[in-house]
């Protein structure tokens, strides 16, 4: 069952991500995508909250909450911002592969068993992870060295947001609270942030895109957080940080988009992965 929550979870960030690349080629801008983003997230959160009855008044899910949701907000914002003062390909690479960490912290921290097929698999699936942005055809070369700067904390969110869920988890927390707090601080953060800007640019472009992906990391966090109750972190995270090759397909297939080798790389390691954790 793990293993199917962990498919949904690549499935909604992938299509979630695609909103992003939507956004960006629509010319909407990332406070009002974010905007959107959050408010979907807080609705989508807090009415599972109210359904299943799982709001509890504790301290440690307030902060936990409060955290994973600077953390979040801090690494979409940041990450938003480096794309467009460095290499899109090496931002996305160094950015997602947080992904390491959480692998490291499941098996040396929290002493979760792998066998060798699928420590072969993680690899792959990692590797595909790293790949997959990069552009043979792209300038490597970094002038702004604010880059360093936002993609480091972009990092260190991701890598916050993704692995708190795990601590949490194991600190017998209930995931779902926590989830929708982290949301309500987005949500706040960017509507303090268009209020200050209400005299700009009037466009809803960026809003509309935030909200459907929104919804989609909403199904994606809440699928994360039950297949982490369930499954070992080590495979689940890597599984669902490998939704750029949905962004990269569907980019394909809506925008014309060519494969580069190295996408078609990514793809092939992820499907052999996917097939080794299946064996």
């Amino acid at each position: 069952m793990w293993l199917l929550l962990a498919f949904l979870c690549f499935l909604f960030n992938g299509l979630s991500a695609f909103f992003f690349k939507i956004n960006t080629m629509k010319g909407g801008t990332s406070e009002k995508l974010l905007f959107g983003f959050y408010l979907a997230g807080s609705l989508g959160s807090g009415l599972y909250v109210w359904y299943t009855q799982t709001w509890v008044w504790d301290v440690k899910i307030i902060i936990a909450g409060i955290i994973i949701g600077l953390a979040a907000t801090l690494g979409n914002l940041l990450y938003s911002k480096s794309v467009y003062i460095g290499p899109a390909g090496l931002t996305a690479t160094v950015s997602h592969s947080h992904v390491i960490l959480i692998v490291i912290m499941s098996v040396f921290l929290y002493a979760e068993n792998l066998n060798w097929l699928e420590g072969i698999a993680i690899f792959f699936i990692i590797l595909a992870v790293l790949l997959l942005p990069f552009d043979p055809n792209q300038k490597l070369r970094i002038s702004n060295k604010l880059w360093y700067l936002f993609v480091g904390v972009a990092f260190i969110g991701f890598f916050i947001r993704n692995g708190g869920l795990k601590i949490t988890e194991e600190m017998n927390l209930n995931n779902s609270p926590i989830i929708f707090i982290s949301y309500v601080f987005g949500f706040v953060w960017f509507t303090v942030t268009l209020w200050t800007k209400r005299n700009e640019e009037k466009s809803t472009t960026g809003i509309v895109n935030g909200l459907f992906a929104g919804v989609l990391s909403f199904a994606m966090m809440q699928s994360l957080a039950a297949a982490l109750a369930i499954g070992p972190a080590s495979i689940i995270s890597p599984i669902a940080s490998a939704n750029g090759i949905i962004v990269a397909v569907l980019s394909y297939l809506v925008y014309k988009e060519k494969f580069s080798k190295f996408q078609f790389l990514s793809f092939s390691l992820l499907l052999i992965g996917i097939i080794l954790i299946n064996s």
